[in-house]
């Protein structure tokens, strides 16, 4: 005899309730649409972290990771070290890339 738990009806959103208020089918997010300018920026910043990977793994590795949104505590857990040091990593990956593509950089701001 296994246990069960006991299911509330509190618990599950009212699924009707849901359907009235959204709609049968989710609300749609209108993605991005990149222009050309847009994919080229894309294409140089794709090379600065292929360049980056080879020269230091670990630093590509922590500015994808904030680029995705990822907190630095949490990336500082998984790397047993205190969040200050994974913030001196990614600002010393920022400033490898810059260093070695400064002038790409710049023609990038405009």
């Amino acid at each position: 005899m296994g246990f069960r738990p006991r299911a509330s009806r509190q618990a599950w959103p009212n699924a009707q309730a849901l359907i009235e208020h959204f709609g049968p089918e989710a609300p749609r997010v209108n993605r991005f649409t990149p222009n050309p300018g847009d994919v080229e920026i894309y294409l140089d910043v794709l090379k600065w972290l292929t360049w980056l990977q080879e020269e230091d793994k670990r630093g590509s590795d922590l500015i994808v990771a904030r680029t995705f949104g990822v907190p630095y505590w949490k990336m500082a857990i998984r790397a047993g070290r205190s969040e200050e040091t994974v913030r001196r990593w990614h600002d010393g990956a920022i400033a490898k890339i810059y260093d070695k593509f400064q002038i790409e950089v710049i023609a990038l701001k405009g």
